[in-house]
């Protein structure tokens, strides 16, 4: 890929692997590629500052989550701080470096009337990257990243009619056809299932060896179920800061965030299950098109009946295995210090000796 662009946008989507990419931006704030300039991860903050190369590595260090992205773009206030940041970082970069910025909530909305705001009055050109995944997949992402910690979604009844009623779900043909309506934007969109650094690699033609992140992985069902209890650790929606420290530090033994939706509900959902990429079709390259063809997760609710599964678990089974999982932290931790060889603990020893 030629460097025709004057910076490149990652607008998410949410619950897309956004953070994954930023992360990994982060610790390789510049890139070099096979072809045109090298490729340098740039983040606007809400106050217009932009952080580019070793300055954003060293903040998303000191950063509880590991990783620094842009600002958000909804309100005319905005606007005006990231439009005057995004004309100055592509002046300062120009020809030497192309600019990369990256939100997850930038991929639809009011965000998406901004940027064609921003891009058509300065005639810029624009490379926009956009990830999506299966409806249902998303929903269930979203309900333990966020809606089970909003206390007035209290059961998947009406979790399952608070999307039926709102526009919460993504509307990925509407979405891509507001983004390729946009003159200047060259958008390229990718589903999930295509891996989202190999295909930003392939994408952007990038050619460097990129140094390794640890991830953010999925919650363990043992950790959710402790916050549920202690909410001071886990107050709303937007504070997931003891998650991102937990699964950085322990490997957990039980099950990850399970799947919320019994069969009834996804009865009732099953309109939004299938998703007629067909209108937009055009905007989509023949490898992205093979994926959704060959995912039946974009076209019914077939390959999720069935999958939901009561948690069995007493709160003291999960529990005990939550805190003989800490202690594996502590007793590597400590072997560490003193150099020692680590005892060797199990859960049903820890169980048998207890009972």
């Amino acid at each position: 890929m030629k460097n025709n662009y004057d910076i490149v946008l990652h607008v998410g989507g949410s619950k897309c692997g956004s953070s994954s990419l930023q992360s990994v931006l982060s610790q390789n704030p510049t890139l070099q590629r096979s072809e045109g300039v090298d490729l340098a991860y740039a983040v606007i903050n809400p106050d217009g500052s932009v952080l580019l190369g070793e300055e954003i590595t060293t903040k998303a260090s000191n950063n509880v989550s590991g990783y620094l992205s842009s600002a958000p773009l909804n309100t005319p206030e905005q606007y005006n701080i990231v439009e005057e940041s995004v004309l100055s970082l592509i002046t300062s970069t120009k020809g030497r470096v192309l600019p990369i910025i990256s939100c997850e909530g930038w991929f639809k909305g009011d965000s998406v009337e901004y940027f064609h705001k921003l891009i058509e009055k300065h005639s810029l050109k624009v490379k926009v990257l956009l990830f999506m995944r299966p409806p249902l997949d998303w929903a269930n992402s979203a309900y333990w990243q966020w809606f089970c910690w909003n206390d007035k979604i209290e059961t998947i009844d009406k979790y399952v009619q608070f999307l039926k009623n709102s526009k919460t779900l993504p509307d990925w043909p509407q979405i891509i056809r507001e983004w390729d309506s946009i003159e200047g934007v060259d958008l390229s969109v990718h589903t999930l299932e295509q891996g989202v650094i190999p295909a930003f690699e392939k994408e952007m033609s990038v050619s460097s060896t990129i140094k390794e992140v640890a991830l953010n992985a999925s919650s363990s069902q043992d950790l959710i179920q402790f916050l549920s209890r202690n909410r001071r650790y886990r107050r709303d929606m937007h504070s997931p800061w003891l998650e991102f420290i937990m699964s950085r530090n322990v490997t957990f033994s039980g099950d990850t965030s399970r799947w919320v939706f019994k069969d009834r509900h996804l009865r009732s959902l099953k309109s939004y299950a299938h998703v007629d990429f067909s209108e937009v079709s055009g905007a989509l390259t023949k490898e992205t098109l093979q994926q959704i063809e060959a995912n039946p997760k974009w076209d019914s609710i077939s390959p999720y009946l069935g999958r939901f599964k009561e948690f069995s678990d007493s709160k003291l089974q999960a529990a005990d295995r939550l805190i003989s999982d800490l202690m594996q932290v502590v007793i590597s931790h400590d072997q560490q210090d003193r150099n020692y060889t680590q005892p060797k603990y199990s859960l049903n020893q820890v169980t048998k000796t207890s009972s």
